[in-house]
C-alpha cells in the first residue's frame, strides 16, 4: 500500500511541477503573442485576460481562474477516465461474449480468417474492413 501512495504522490507532485512551469511560461509570454492550444493552457488561462473563450458565465464563482489543485484534479480525471472506461468496456465485452457463445464463435472465426495461424500478424485497417 505504501508503494501505491508513493506512486500517487509522485504523479500529483509531477503534475504540480508541470502546472507551475506552464504558468511561468504563460506569464512570460506577451499578451499579443499566441499560446499553445492544449488542455493545460486552457485550464490555466480560463477566466483570465488570456482566455480565448468570448462567452463569460454569470456566476461570479465561475469567473475566477482555476487553482492549481483544481487543474491537477481535472488533469487526473482526464488521464484516469480514459483507462478506467476502457477497462470497464473490455470487461463488459468479455462478459457478453461468455454469455453469448454463438457471438463468441463468430468472433473467433473472424480472427482466424484475418490472422490465420500467425497470431503475431499486425492488424491493419484493411484487415478490419
Amino acid at each position: 500500500m505504501n508503494k501505491l501512495i508513493e506512486n500517487r504522490d509522485y504523479l500529483i507532485n509531477s503534475l504540480y511541477k508541470v502546472i507551475k512551469q506552464r504558468r511561468i511560461e504563460i506569464e512570460n509570454t506577451p499578451l499579443d503573442q499566441p499560446l499553445r492550444h492544449d488542455m493545460l493552457t486552457s485550464f490555466i488561462t480560463a477566466n483570465t485576460p488570456r482566455d480565448i473563450n468570448v462567452e463569460k458565465h454569470v456566476d461570479a464563482d465561475l469567473l475566477r481562474p482555476m487553482t492549481d489543485k483544481e487543474i491537477c484534479g481535472n488533469l487526473l480525471d482526464a488521464m484516469i477516465a480514459g483507462t478506467d472506461t476502457t477497462a470497464n468496456m473490455l470487461s463488459f465485452v468479455i462478459y457478453l461474449l461468455e454469455k453469448n457463445p454463438e457471438v463468441k464463435q463468430k468472433l473467433r472465426q473472424e480472427f482466424d480468417s484475418v490472422l490465420g495461424n500467425d497470431l503475431t500478424k499486425p492488424m491493419t485497417l484493411k484487415n478490419t474492413i
